[in-house]
């Protein structure tokens, strides 16, 4: 499992609230994004959603990894941009 693709994965479905929504804007179909999201919380062993037909939401834990993985993912961001103003 791609550790960093599948955290995209959750904070983009905890993000929209959806999966479908999710999935769209990552260009995944849904059960694959719903397989990345069902590996993380087996690689972590924590239930991170609550899901429900109509809705998804982050469990305590689930948002409370949301917020580690917001400030990961804007890190990251930040250090492409930097690398990529460097080489331009």
């Amino acid at each position: 499992m791609d550790r960093l693709r599948a955290i995209r994965a959750f904070a983009a479905v905890v993000e929209a609230r959806s999966y479908s929504v999710a999935a769209e804007k990552l260009g995944l179909s849904r059960s694959h994004l719903s397989k990345q999201i069902k590996d993380l919380e087996n690689e972590l062993g924590v239930r991170l959603l609550n899901r429900t037909p109509k809705k998804v939401r982050p469990t305590e834990l689930g948002l409370g990894y949301y917020h580690t993985c917001e400030r990961v993912i804007a890190q990251l961001t930040e250090g492409e941009r930097a690398l990529a103003q460097a080489r331009d």
